[in-house]
């Protein structure tokens, strides 16, 4: 491994920076993002620009505004001559690499990003656009065929981020790798239940901000899922 420092993003959709342990959130676990708080680097006080995927992801990987990259709605292709982290960290020196979703590259949304300026600068790339099948669903790598994970996304993407890292062990240059689960965004009963044995939700500590009346709440319960898997490609 190299003597600069690596470069490791994990860049999960709808995650809210306080339902995390690092937080002071003390009803979930999430050892994992426990201990890369403890030895990483943790930004209590780092916003988003924007509330949307699309637009919020190209400022977060350009340091620029929507205005300014392009990508000002969801899915709307972000610029392929602006310069993001992917570029920087390769003009030093560094292996890139891209794990997940991506959802900078316009429609359809499952559209294959070919090796080139699309990709920013990311050389390995195992990557969808968007979707929403968290088992089983696609991704791409260097040809238009599409694979498949093999888990709940999230431990696809892990294992595929390990692989990568393994590779780097013998490597005697610097990684910077984005790894991006699409959960916990909706649909958010696709879950394993092994993790929804977790918790249960009558100990779980509500906001003071929330409302605790949940009239509607049932039928809203039944038709988001519905509406998400009507919108979007598996």
């Amino acid at each position: 491994m190299a003597d600069q420092p690596n470069v490791l993003v994990v860049l999960p959709d709808q995650h809210r920076g306080m339902a995390t342990a690092p937080a002071g959130n003390t009803d979930v676990h999430t050892p994992t993002l426990e201990r890369l708080a403890e030895e990483g680097a943790h930004c209590p006080n780092a916003y988003a620009n924007v509330p949307v995927c699309t637009p919020n992801r190209g400022c977060f990987l350009t340091g620029q505004y929507p205005h300014d990259h392009g990508a000002v709605a969801n899915d709307l292709s972000m610029r392929s001559d602006v310069e993001t982290i992917g570029e920087t960290f390769q003009d030093a020196g560094y292996n890139t690499a891209y794990v997940g979703k991506w959802h900078l590259d316009g429609i359809p949304r499952d559209k294959f990003t070919p090796p080139g300026p699309r990709r920013h600068g990311f050389d390995h790339w195992a990557v969808y656009n968007c979707h929403v099948d968290f088992f089983g669903g696609h991704y791409y790598r260097d040809t238009s065929e599409k694979e498949h994970f093999n888990d709940y996304e999230p431990i696809a993407l892990t294992d595929m981020a390990l692989e990568f890292l393994d590779e780097q062990r013998t490597d005697e240059d610097p990684f910077c790798l984005v790894v991006s689960p699409h959960p916990p965004h909706a649909p958010y009963e696709d879950v394993p239940q092994r993790y929804r044995d977790q918790y249960d939700p009558a100990e779980i500590d509500l906001r003071p901000n929330v409302d605790t009346d949940a009239t509607g709440a049932p039928r809203m319960a039944v038709t988001w899922p519905r509406i998400w898997r009507t919108i979007m490609p598996t």
